[in-house]
């Protein structure tokens, strides 16, 4: 004589021999450990009389199952306002929401949770960004000026070596901001060709002025 029960994880019809009554099984469709009913003990299977079936959006059936499973079914948020259910031995499905009005109130999205992608259905989140940003945060440099330090500097080689020593300096001071990542980065070769011109120009004003101090003292003790 064999014994039937339903898993009360997966809504599977279960049957194993009586010899196992009250003892522990396993169901082999969705693993979930259940005590096996003994008709000694007064536990049965749910027979025509008191079997529930469940229909869901997508036309899947479960069951039948005792009312007592149905309503955890409820209480677990199983049942949807889209979910149809009826007694075994009637030949017409109700809406669940007939049996369960809170339903109605509870649940407006239509899904069906026997067919939910518990994974597929999570927002698509990054979860090392902040809370604060909703997306790619995208960091704010200060322009570079390049162009203007490398400008500066070769003005320093043709008209008026003062201009060296300004390109020495900014391009020094931006190429720190630079580093520190305060200044946009592309403006690096433009910012570090200028200082280095501006470097040779200031050394070389600094050599002619040098070369000229020498030649006037020449000059002053040849005349003594």
């Amino acid at each position: 004589m064999a014994i039937e029960s339903i898993c009360k994880g997966c809504a599977q019809k279960l049957r194993v021999g009586d010899e196992y009554a009250g003892r522990k099984a396993r169901c082999p469709h969705c693993k979930t450990v259940y005590t096996v009913p003994g008709v000694a003990s007064g536990e049965r299977t749910p027979s025509t009389s008191d079997g529930w079936l469940l229909k869901t959006k997508d036309g899947t059936v479960y069951g039948p199952v005792p009312k007592s499973d149905l309503d955890g079914w409820f209480h677990e948020g199983r049942l949807d306002s889209t979910s149809q259910v009826r007694k075994e031995g009637e030949t017409s499905w109700r809406q669940a929401s007939e049996l369960y009005p809170s339903i109605l109130l509870s649940n407006s999205s239509g899904d069906s949770p026997f067919s939910r992608n518990p994974i597929s259905n999570l927002p698509e989140t990054n979860p090392y960004a902040s809370p604060s940003t909703s997306g790619p945060a995208t960091r704010q440099f200060r322009p570079h000026r390049g162009g203007m330090i490398l400008t500066l500097a070769l003005l320093g080689f043709v008209c008026c070596q003062i201009f060296s020593i300004a390109a020495w300096v900014m391009g020094h001071a931006d190429m720190k901001e630079i580093n520190a990542g305060r200044i946009d980065p592309q403006g690096r070769g433009l910012t570090q060709a200028g200082m280095i011109i501006g470097i040779i120009g200031t050394v070389l004003m600094i050599l002619g002025v040098g070369a000229q101090i020498i030649i006037v003292a020449f000059a002053i003790v040849s005349e003594m």
